[in-house]
């Protein structure tokens, strides 16, 4: 038994003698422990205080008549007007404050509202101290480290006297609208009848400021107040460390799972884990496995919840004029249920499509890229202009509303804009229970948790609520931002949701320390996750706060020594966790590694009488390691990996994985990976013919055999399946704008070229520049609108790169081709036999002036094809690259003969020479002649068998050329699934 129960027995009814913990958490664990120490059915409610209760109800302050305590809220107004005061008078050369706020920093000072409004309930503290140390030695109260002589020097200083001003402004503002700081007053305290035990109180992060009240009380009236310090932490206490953080998580799992099927009720099993901010999703992920649900017994702030998130990602939306980025992270937000779902939908796929990054500036203001985008209306088919209107009508909402919201100038103003909003965009909470339920859980935008978000967003309303309240009294204080105030508010103000209390309890750690359970499990107890310092007069240095008396205080060992309390406890560390390598506390003589995978607890030992503190400890009990085969986890990977036995059984959790992959794997049978469909599946084979037949022949182009060579399943994934990965990423320029918008100017120019000149002459280069400009001012006015507003505004930039790139190719021309007859632009050819259609797009063709050479030429904005993929052919046994075989295959079949091929990098201003006859100078680049070419154009023909002949038996088995690396970097490896690594190996 311990000291607490010990003390709990003595309880006789009328219960007059009250019990004080150190939080809420602890003294509700004490109330229901309180029914089972007396035997009773019901005690009172007030039995059991946490510490914050017993503030409330016995202490008062001085009398303050017709005044009311100032909140929090209010201190961060005043601090945001004292700061806007001080920017003004430091443009006039008078600022309030030449040390808390520097000068240069003046007219920024909305970052240190947080920090003055934090001083504020701890500037009567510091006077009375610094006055203190001023007195003379006689009355001095206390010195520490200061002589009254370096004390008043302090108080002439300039951080003393921008405090002292300070507090003459709080205090001046606090009289002027009748309040008082609590913090400033020295408190009374009143007993109310009642006898107290405060339990531990070294734990309160507070009692040094009621400290000498309390003490007075109990001097003035015997047994009134008992306190009930910790005891002595015992350093022998076992603490188990593992290698890494994951492991010790799972340890604690299983002990827990171990635990559960003996029999101990839930209820009675508590975790606590220091620094829960990190490891929660790990924790919770690992004990959901194990069919064990986790209740995080923890608070959060309201700005933090994805569904608080909602007012500073709406911020956003204004205030960056709709950016992508911002637009998808408001309308994606599962917890935020938006009344049109689909339009919200829309409207990202929209600005996807359009490549509505970001607004731009012009002649002084922004052009919201939605705006411009919509008013181009470049929609051209019926379900194009639907999809638009859709997104149009809801983004028009939306910012009209939300515009009105962000931008309102007070808080009153702002509620009825929030009414607005959410009656415009938001679904009604009404509909929540309706016959929309079951639409709204099946939309991609529904929340898993609409009770959580539905209470989070009721207590932002609240919070903007008690501002709007606020400002009808201090209206002079409202900043002249509110909306932002309002979000910072939400970032400060902590909410705890309200638990079933039927799961695992998890704690941050501090809060459940010296809670009556039959098992505690501390995890992560490192040095310097669970180390705990209270510190007073943070606002000053160090060497002032220790001058002064505001002294740390170390209660590290006081929080250990309350958890040891606990019937069995079990401590934990490992030496690996997420953020780095830690260290285990240093109270810890006893750290031992883990016994196949076991913890060790320590029990607590029968205490001394109720009232006198007692050292906790006694034997160590060692508790049996879930046996290897019950850790069904573990015994999957070992199957999987090793070839061991089936596990004996199964975590819900497997068992609904295994049931999803048995409905997601098809009959054993044909795989299109290593097996021929042949004509097996009559759809597939109806797809073919529209798509990959003209008539009864096999339509082959370069794209295809390129595409087919590389990996036939690659080709029928993209090309018959139309399988293509989902873009969420848009360019601010699409890449492919440039060479389509190159490839049209060029084509454009020599056409002219060839009706006006009919050959490319260098001496009219002038005149081929002017008639560039000219096309492309053409292709802008006729295809800039398709491509986005962001093109249409870039257009003169874009205009730029263009020129840039068709002046490369005229300065090729006019130093090779000179002279030379312009045959053929962006022409089409094709040809038929009996087996394949071959058809092609060749970007130029040009004749020299003797007829005798004929020179094929590609315009290329992304990386060229090497020579060696054509002349190695025979190395690797098929060509790399099909375009310029096609390209002669083509022209050859239409009667020309081909003596020189070309591909041009217009974006990089390089070329390539793939064949030439030596009759072009070509500087230090060589290409192979036509008669050398003549092998590559036999592998090609074989090529072209090949491929028809897998298209009419409908093969798509991955070649056995294709490596590894190829199908680890290949767009469609997440579908194909045909390379793995497992463990280094492949």
């Amino acid at each position: 038994m311990t000291e607490i129960e010990a003390c709990i027995k003595t309880v006789r009814t009328p219960y007059r003698r009250l019990f004080v913990f150190p939080s809420r958490i602890v003294a509700q664990g004490w109330l229901r422990q309180s029914l089972s120490l007396l035997g009773v059915r019901t005690v009172p409610g007030r039995l059991c205080l946490s510490w914050d209760e017993f503030k409330k109800r016995c202490f008062q302050c001085a009398p303050c008549a017709h005044r009311t305590p100032i909140s929090e809220p209010l201190r961060l107004l005043f601090a945001h007007s004292v700061v806007q005061r001080n920017a003004r008078q430091a443009a006039e050369g008078r600022a309030l404050f030449c040390n808390l706020i520097p000068p240069a920093y003046a007219q920024d000072g909305a970052v240190f509202v947080q920090w003055l409004a934090r001083i504020l309930p701890q500037l009567g503290s510091w006077q009375r101290r610094v006055e203190s140390h001023c007195m003379p030695p006689k009355d001095a109260v206390s010195r520490n480290t200061f002589d009254g002589r370096d004390a008043r020097a302090y108080a002439q200083s300039a951080e003393a006297q921008d405090l002292q001003t300070l507090k003459a402004h709080y205090e001046q503002f606090l009289r002027a609208h009748a309040l008082f700081e609590p913090s400033w007053d020295t408190p009374q305290f009143c007993a109310q009848g009642n006898t107290y035990v405060i339990v531990y109180p070294q734990l309160m992060q507070d009692f040094a400021e009621y400290a000498p009240v309390l003490q007075e009380a109990a001097r003035a009236t015997a047994g009134v107040l008992t306190f009930l310090p910790v005891p002595p932490f015992r350093q022998d206490t076992p603490l188990c460390c593992f290698s890494n953080v994951r492991e010790e998580i799972t340890a604690v799992a299983l002990q827990v799972e171990r635990l559960l099927r003996t029999g101990t009720p839930v209820s009675q099993i508590a975790v606590s884990v220091a620094n829960l901010e990190e490891l929660q999703p790990y924790v919770e992920r690992e004990f959901r496995l194990r069919d064990i649900e986790p209740e995080v017994r923890a608070g959060f702030c309201l700005g933090a919840h994805p569904a608080g998130r909602m007012f500073s990602q709406l911020r956003e939306f204004v205030r960056s004029h709709g950016t992508l980025k911002s637009v998808r992270a408001l309308l994606l937000n599962p917890h935020i249920r938006w009344a049109d779902p689909q339009g919200a939908q829309a409207v990202v796929q929209y600005g996807l499509q359009q490549a509505c990054i970001r607004s731009w500036k012009q002649s002084g203001t922004y052009c919201n890229v939605w705006l411009q985008a919509f008013a181009l209306h470049c929609e051209r088919t019926e379900q194009e202009r639907q999809h638009q209107q859709c997104a149009q009508r809801f983004f028009l909402t939306l910012l009209r509303f939300a515009r009105a919201l962000v931008e309102a100038r007070s808080f009153v103003r702002m509620q009825k804009a929030y009414g607005a909003f959410r009656a415009a965009c938001l679904l009604p909470a009404s509909a929540h229970t309706s016959g929309a339920e079951e639409e709204i859980a099946s939309s991609a935008f529904a929340s898993c948790s609409a009770g959580e978000d539905d209470a989070v967003m009721a207590r932002c309303v609240c919070v903007l609520q008690e501002l709007a309240a606020l400002e009808r009294r201090f209206a002079h204080v409202v900043p002249p931002d509110p909306y932002s105030f309002f979000v910072q508010q939400l970032a400060q103000q902590m909410y705890v949701p309200v638990r079933a209390g039927v799961g695992l309890a998890i704690f941050p750690y501090r809060v459940a320390a010296a809670a009556p359970f039959l098992h505690h499990f501390v995890i992560n107890v490192s040095h310097e996750a669970s180390s705990v310092r209270y510190q007073r007069g943070t606002f000053l240095r160090a060497d002032v706060r220790a001058a002064f008396g505001f002294e740390d205080e170390d209660v590290t060992e006081a929080f250990l020594s309350a958890y040891a309390t606990a019937q069995t406890v079990y401590f934990s560390c490992s030496v690996q966790a997420f953020s780095g390598v830690q260290r285990p506390n240093r109270f810890f003589s006893n750290v031992h590694p883990p016994v196949s995978s076991t913890l060790t607890g320590r029990a607590s030992q029968t205490p001394s009488p109720a009232g006198i503190a007692s050292e906790t400890g006694g034997a160590v009990p060692q508790y049996p390691a879930v046996p290897y085969e019950e850790d069904a986890l573990q015994a999957e990977q070992d199957l999987y990996a090793q070839g061991a036995p089936v596990p004996s059984s199964l975590y819900r959790t497997q068992q609904e994985r295994l049931r999803k992959a048995a409905s997601l794997i098809p009959a054993a049978g044909r795989s299109y990976i290593r097996d021929s469909f042949a004509q097996a599946l009559p759809p597939l084979t109806a797809v073919l013919h529209a798509r990959h037949f003209h008539h009864a022949a096999v339509k082959v182009s370069q794209t295809d055999l390129n595409l087919f060579f590389r990996c036939p399943a690659a080709w029928f994934l993209e090309r018959v399946l139309d399988v293509a990965p989902l873009s969420r990423r848009p360019r601010l320029v699409d890449p492919r704008v440039l060479g389509v918008f190159s490839h049209v100017v060029l084509e454009r120019l020599y056409n002219r070229i060839a009706c006006e000149d009919e050959c490319f002459f260098s001496a009219h280069m002038e005149r081929y520049r002017l008639w560039t400009q000219e096309a492309i001012e053409q292709v802008f006015s006729e295809r800039a609108v398709r491509a986005g507003p962001l093109v249409w505004a870039l257009r003169a930039a874009l205009s730029a790169r263009i020129r840039h790139m068709v002046e490369f190719v005229l300065q090729f021309d006019a130093q090779r081709l000179d002279g030379w007859r312009v045959v053929r632009t962006e022409k089409a050819f094709e040809f038929t036999d009996t087996q394949c259609f071959y058809t092609g797009l060749v970007d130029r063709i040009s004749c020299s002036p003797d007829a005798r050479s004929l020179a094929v030429l590609d315009y290329k904005t992304g990386a060229l094809p090497a020579l060696s993929d054509y002349t190695d052919c025979e190395k690797k046994g098929r060509l790399s690259d099909f375009q310029i075989p096609m390209y002669v295959y083509l022209l050859e079949q239409a009667g020309y003969t081909v003596t020189h091929a070309f591909f041009l990098d217009v974006r990089k201003r390089d070329f390539k020479v793939i064949v030439s006859n030596g009759r072009v100078d070509m500087g230090a680049k060589r290409g192979v002649d036509t008669v050398q070419f003549q092998a590559v154009m036999q592998r090609f023909e074989q090529s072209v068998a090949v491929f028809s002949k897998a298209v009419r038996q409908e093969c798509f088995a991955k070649a056995p050329y294709v490596t590894w690396l190829e199908c680890a970097s290949c767009r469609f490896a997440p579908v194909c699934r045909t390379s793995y690594v497992v463990r280094g190996a492949s």
